[in-house]
């Protein structure tokens, strides 16, 4: 794809989360020779309160030294679809001190995990659906104030979890704030072929998240790790003409060396990823 052999791949900083906070991550990581990245939302990585560390980011955004596509906040806080209204108004509020983040630092979209599922007793779909849409309605504004895009990710345990649920809401959510961060390690757990996933929601993804995984244990290990051909899913990319940012959603102990283990198995597949200024 043309993504894969004149961008370089952009980096997630899941890796840090709890060892550095995210403009120490970026001074690193931009070392290796990484431009381009999402950051993680959450302390002690990055927080809304860390204002030291978030007028870095802007300062280094504006410089021209990094580009960050995309903020990304763990779920395990939060619930959009929760059955508890209060928990729904805390996520929403939360949503929106993220949306805000975004606009400061100068990222042009967030990642928007769908809810999560209670794993023993499912609520009924409509009750799920009619959640997202209440919660979803309220941070829309926010993100159209603010200039950022809400990315919907597949996430096997939301109420959207492959291709076709979320093709099937946005067709019912026709807005351009709205897209898709498409996990191709999210989509080979919950048993969808990515290649198939990526055709599905072709023209309205923003980003791409690669990790490798099994479908017996849920991972974010680097590519080669696991079971997915990432070959094939670069060839896919090249068949819908997709050439947005290619993140590298790794989590590991060592950070670099999981980056450049996964970045070594793009370039066997030969379509060469490079460092430096990506495009």
């Amino acid at each position: 794809m043309t993504a894969a052999t004149s961008r370089a791949p952009a980096v997630n900083t899941y890796g840090y989360l709890w060892t550095k906070p995210a403009d120490q991550a970026l001074r690193q990581l931009t070392a290796a020779g990484y431009r381009e990245f999402e950051l993680m939302v959450q302390p002690p990585h990055l927080s809304a309160g860390q204002v030291g560390v978030t007028t870095a980011l802007r300062d280094m955004v504006r410089a021209g030294e990094v580009r960050v596509t995309t903020l990304n906040m763990p779920s395990l806080d939060t619930n959009l679809t929760s059955a508890v209204p209060e928990m729904r108004d805390y996520t929403v509020a939360v949503f929106r001190r993220q949306i805000e983040l975004a606009a400061f630092i100068g990222a042009p979209a967030i990642v928007v995990v769908p809810g999560r599922l209670n794993p023993l007793s499912r609520a009924p779909e409509a009750d799920l659906l009619g959640w997202l849409d209440e919660t979803i309605s309220q941070i829309v504004p926010v993100a159209r104030d603010n200039g950022v895009r809400l990315l919907i990710e597949n996430i096997p345990f939301t109420c959207i979890p492959r291709a076709d649920d979320i093709a099937a809401w946005l067709e019912t959510h026709a807005d351009p704030v709205f897209g898709v961060c498409y996990d191709v390690a999210n989509a080979w757990f919950a048993g969808e072929d990515p290649v198939q996933g990526l055709t599905r929601l072709k023209g309205q993804i923003d980003v791409v998240h690669a990790s490798d995984t099994t479908r017996q244990v849920w991972r974010h290990d680097p590519l080669g790790a696991g079971e997915i051909d990432f070959g094939r899913v670069v060839a896919g990319l090249d068949t819908i003409g997709w050439d947005g940012p290619f993140i590298l959603e790794i989590i590991g102990a060592e950070p670099i060396a999981a980056l450049n283990q996964s970045l070594s198995v793009l370039r066997a597949s030969g379509r060469p990823f490079a460092l430096g200024d990506g495009k």
